[in-house]
């Protein structure tokens, strides 16, 4: 990455926002942006001021506002929405959604905002076709897992870690229409699977020499969690089977439990994606990140990249 310069900040007030443009249980919305040269659609990720470190935030609104590799898939940073009482005393990072779901005219937007321009998440894929007919095609699938290692590849390239690749963080905007102006306005609803975006960039950073962020490793509830966050362990799993990992997860697991039930499972991936995927996605869940060294996640992504671009459907 380029080196970094400070993001500028801005007032709730910059924006106009609605429940109705919220997604991720709130956690994002979609908001119009009048303080650019000219106006913008944009996402903003909220974050609790409370539990929020403003120094890192502000650090990574920092890498993220500077010029990064199109591959990387994270989307560029206009800055942060300060907390106020307006926020509910939350930071918004404020990223740039592609250029056909940003760009509007104001006496057009209204419609094509609500119900054209929303993104959907992966998680949020995974439970509404639930083993139905609407399952993604194969081929689709194969692209969508190598864009995402590939992507995670370039960022340990650039010396920078998300430590947050899970399928909520991982968006989908419609593409652009046959007519080359917006989204479709067609239903049902269309995705561009080809190019996904990686949010929720709650733990990433550069990776730098200096110690892990101290996480408490001594609570039950977080060390099950972060199995599940694993940057290598489980968008790639859960693409494969087209299944969420909560539907393998029982209340009484352990956290290694719950490592061990899904390495179980990712054999059903040889008959569903073939041999190569498989014997990927069972050698990076086989990896504790907590213990791995930095440099060998380094040569594992290069490695798990060169299989799948292996995979044809």
């Amino acid at each position: 990455m380029s080196e970094a310069k400070p993001a500028p900040t801005y007032s709730y007030d910059d924006f106009s926002i609605e429940p109705r443009y919220s997604f991720k249980e709130g956690r994002a919305t979609l908001a119009k942006f009048y303080k650019l040269s000219e106006p913008r659609i944009v996402l903003i990720e909220w974050r609790d001021a409370s539990t929020t470190d403003r120094n890192e935030l502000t650090k990574l609104a920092a890498i993220m506002y500077g010029k990064r590799p199109i591959d990387v898939r994270v989307p560029y940073s206009y800055g942060l929405v300060m907390p106020s009482s307006r926020s509910q005393g939350r930071y918004g990072l404020i990223l740039e959604p592609p250029a056909h779901i940003r760009e509007f005219e104001e006496p057009k937007l209204e419609e094509g905002l609500v119900r054209y321009r929303m993104p959907i998440t992966l998680s949020r894929m995974l439970l509404r076709t639930d083993g139905s007919k609407d399952i993604m095609e194969l081929g689709t699938r194969f692209r969508l897992a190598k864009a995402l290692v590939e992507s995670v590849h370039t960022m340990h390239t650039c010396g920078w870690v998300h430590k947050n690749i899970r399928s909520e963080s991982i968006i989908f905007f419609p593409p652009l229409s046959s007519t080359g102006s917006g989204p479709p306005k067609e239903l049902p609803r269309q995705y561009d699977f080809d190019r996904p975006l990686l949010t929720g960039m709650d733990r990433a950073r550069t990776d730098e020499p200096a110690e892990r962020p101290d996480y408490n490793y001594d609570d039950e509830d977080y060390r099950a969690n972060d199995i599940v966050l694993d940057i290598y362990q489980h968008p790639d799993k859960q693409i494969g089977l087209w299944q969420s990992l909560e539907t393998f997860r029982s209340l009484d697991d352990s956290p290694q439990q719950f490592r061990d039930r899904i390495l179980g499972e990712a054999a059903h991936l040889k008959g569903t994606a073939g041999a190569i995927y498989c014997n990927a996605v069972q050698e990076c869940l086989r990896v504790d990140s907590a213990k791995c060294e930095a440099e060998n996640q380094k040569r594992l992504c290069w490695k798990i990249a060169a299989e799948m671009d292996k995979c044809v459907a």
